[in-house]
């Protein structure tokens, strides 16, 4: 969906783009480290404006202007234009902070369509004392209608 998914563009004069053209940079999380985002310029964030997705305008420790997007407004943006599949895994690290923290792994926001699931379990850890839940994301490949026919 992120490579097919349309937006027009933020004069009015009907450009289509799609979000997979204008989405191309830098990815981390933003508000303390809790809001997985796409790093976007200032063109950028007036297209998404103008479409209806929510983009932030932020400073860095510096005082530089920033703008980023919040993978999940962009998950939503593109089931609301009927796209069921697309990707918005960002990097978990925090580059715009005081003392920037370096990316270790990523944050998974991602459906590959309608037969993306995920099973959840979870377990008493005896050795560490806590509650576990542990999750499993899979793509069902059985026709839907296969196993009533």
């Amino acid at each position: 969906g992120q490579t097919s998914c349309p937006v027009y563009d933020a004069a009015g004069s009907g450009t289509l783009r799609t979000l997979g053209q204008l989405l191309l940079g830098s990815t981390g999380r933003e508000s303390g480290g809790t809001i997985p985002s796409w790093y976007i310029n200032e063109p950028e964030y007036d297209i998404l404006i103008a479409n209806g997705i929510i983009a932030y305008k932020d400073q860095d420790a510096g005082g530089n202007d920033y703008w980023y997007v919040p993978a999940i407004n962009l998950a939503s943006y593109c089931v609301s234009q009927g796209f069921t599949a697309w990707d918005w895994s960002t990097e978990n690290g925090q580059p715009n902070e005081a003392v920037p923290v370096a990316a270790t792994g990523y944050d998974s926001l991602r459906v590959y369509g309608d037969f993306d699931q995920v099973q959840v379990g979870s377990y008493y850890d005896t050795v560490a004392g806590y509650q576990r839940f542990e999750t499993i994301r899979f793509i069902n490949l059985r026709i839907a209608n296969e196993l009533a026919s």
